[in-house]
């Protein structure tokens, strides 16, 4: 009978040792599925990431050139040529063109300089510049006058 139950004890502990290593390499499987998510989900995070930086980067640039062409626009229109109150012979003419021509590229010389930027900081890759970025908004250009 002693035989007997320790025949029966090792077959209740092969039985235990078989549902431990079962439940073990569910365990594995289950963890290797985790993994596996995980690793996707990190790429498809980076791409996602890489697509929103250059949506940004578009963004502002669109937003950079439509600001220059309103400031174009509205300088022009400050600025235009007064053909219609003083007659003007063509010298004349001419060097108010060139004048207006001048001080038009000063105009827009000063437009770039304060609203485009390098690209590395447009688009940085440390989060505490793209926390201070996202809180600081674009304003626009008080109207300049140009002598």
């Amino acid at each position: 009978m002693c035989r007997e139950r320790e025949i029966d004890q090792n077959q209740v502990d092969n039985t235990a040792m078989e549902q431990y290593n079962q439940l073990l390499e569910q365990l594995h499987s289950e963890l290797d599925e985790l993994l596996m998510t995980t690793a996707h989900l990190q790429e498809e995070s980076i791409r996602l990431e890489h697509e929103a930086r250059k949506l940004i980067n578009e963004n502002m640039q669109v937003q950079i050139e439509a600001r220059l062409l309103k400031e174009k626009y509205r300088h022009r229109r400050r600025h235009s040529l007064p053909l219609g109150t003083s007659r003007l012979n063509f010298r004349q003419l001419k060097r108010q063109i060139q004048r207006q021509r001048q001080s038009f590229n000063r105009f827009e010389r000063r437009l770039r300089a304060k609203y485009e930027q390098p690209l590395h900081e447009i688009v940085s890759n440390s989060t505490t510049y793209q926390q201070q970025r996202r809180s600081r908004r674009i304003r626009s250009i008080p109207s300049e006058s140009i002598d």
